[in-house]
């Protein structure tokens, strides 16, 4: 394997712009350019996460905004604003099959991730960004995986990073080693087990029949609401490829009745 596809790297565009959250900056109309620019780069990440679409002459212009100096590293302040942006750089890109400027972005991302680590080891999303970025741009290596066991081991149980992080972990899981693939499925579950339903529906409506099998022979030791509500999720949704353990789910489909 050398390389993430184009739809784990599409989930990963998504997982950021999902996780980063935009602290509040505070700001005036008379103060410093910038400091003007870190507000304004603040205030599109925060409209991109609640889902405003910017032309790419506006993108354009907040890349430049945010790192007028290439030659530069960009300013702590601006690190998740920034990957915001980028990320959503990224998903244009690969709409366009524009390669060269997508591979760019993404080498100034693990730069930023980078730093951010630095900066705060006990985060798990970011050794969860480490991990896929480096997989990506350097081609996968069974060393990164140490990237995700750090991610599990900082934070087994964070539901929103855990959303994320199970999608891209479960994609991937023929690559995994035993106890990754143990906390995957454990995760998987604890997702159901906290009525994530919808979330953990679409992770396995993009995972493969291997994966599908592993999940529902966990799925077992839930109490039969849990398994009842999940089923009825994937139901609604129209997807019937995955059997959930002491659920009927012939009832939803009439055609095997």
């Amino acid at each position: 394997m050398t390389s993430i596809n184009t739809k784990v790297l599409q989930a990963f565009a998504r997982l950021i712009i999902g996780i980063f959250g935009v602290a509040a900056v505070g700001w005036t109309v008379f103060v410093l350019p910038r400091f003007w620019s870190q507000a304004t780069i603040s205030q599109a990440a925060a409209r991109i996460i609640a889902g405003d679409v910017y032309t790419p002459d506006a993108m354009a212009a907040l890349e430049q905004s945010l790192w007028p100096d290439r030659s530069l590293a960009l300013r702590p302040a601006v690190l998740g604003p920034a990957s915001i942006i980028l990320l959503r750089q990224t998903e244009e890109a690969i709409a366009r099959a524009d390669l060269q400027p997508l591979n760019s972005r993404l080498t100034v991302l693990h730069d930023a991730v980078t730093h951010a680590i630095l900066n705060a080891p006990e985060d798990s999303y970011e050794w969860l960004a480490l991990f896929w970025l480096e997989s990506y741009l350097y081609g996968f290596d069974a060393q990164q995986l140490r990237y995700l066991q750090m991610s599990y081991a900082i934070g087994p149980q964070e539901g929103w990073v855990a959303v994320k992080r199970n999608r891209i972990v479960l994609g991937l899981y023929a690559t995994l080693t035993n106890d990754l693939k143990e906390a995957a499925v454990n995760e998987f579950v604890g997702l159901v087990r906290s009525q994530f339903y919808a979330d953990a529906a679409d992770i396995v409506s993009d995972s493969t029949p291997a994966v599908r099998e592993a999940l529902s022979a966990r799925l077992a030791q839930l109490p039969n609401p849990d398994r009842q509500s999940f089923a009825k999720v994937l139901t609604d949704k129209g997807f019937f490829d995955m059997d959930v353990p002491g659920v009927n789910t012939a009832r939803s489909r009439p055609w095997l009745r």
